[in-house]
């Protein structure tokens, strides 16, 4: 039986099925033989993306306790904090050529640039992958809330994203390189 308000919009079902076809391609339990797929990334972008991580956790952890209090717009403002990086990417490349056109480079806008050019090229496409799927995730739950789902929906919204993160540690380990 299928609830009306979770597929008001195709957003939602798009995103559930991204989510059961990234589950099929990912053992449910941890292989030990298995290997994982390395990325190679400097420290500084590991970092970076560890950082994300904890952020992650913090922000589940904040969703679900608001759920547990049917706290709707603490859901929706922590769903929005980890909402998808595209938008703010493209912005701060507007940023970066009005420095520059002006001929005065913002040395912030272009070490973070610098960043995501060099991570884009040494993350795989399917760690990206499943990275937008997460943060497309946090959209989902954002958008559910403001439009008023059950908080145990919310919840099942959650777990969803959170397989994709489990997915993704069983997939993928960070190995260091040298950048420069």
């Amino acid at each position: 039986m299928t609830r009306p308000h979770a597929y008001r919009s195709g957003i939602p079902a798009l995103f559930l099925l991204l989510i059961m076809l990234l589950m099929m391609m990912t053992p449910v339990h941890a292989d030990p033989g298995q290997p994982r797929t390395a990325l190679h990334l400097c420290d500084d972008d590991r970092q970076h993306l560890l950082g994300h991580m904890r952020e992650f956790l913090e922000i589940s952890n904040g969703i679900l306790a608001s759920a547990l209090e049917d706290d709707h717009e603490g859901i929706a403002t922590l769903a929005e904090d980890f909402r998808p990086t595209s938008a703010m990417l493209e912005r701060m490349k507007l940023l970066a050529q009005a420095y520059e056109e002006e001929g005065r480079p913002h040395r912030t806008n272009q070490r973070e640039l610098r960043r995501f050019e060099r991570m884009a090229a040494n993350l795989s496409p399917d760690f990206v992958e499943m990275y937008r799927a997460m943060r497309l995730g946090f959209d989902d739950i954002a958008e559910q809330s403001r439009q008023g789902a059950p908080s145990q929906e919310i919840m099942h919204r959650l777990v969803n994203v959170q397989n994709v993160c489990i997915a993704c540690h069983r997939q993928f380990e960070f190995l260091p390189m040298e950048c420069h």
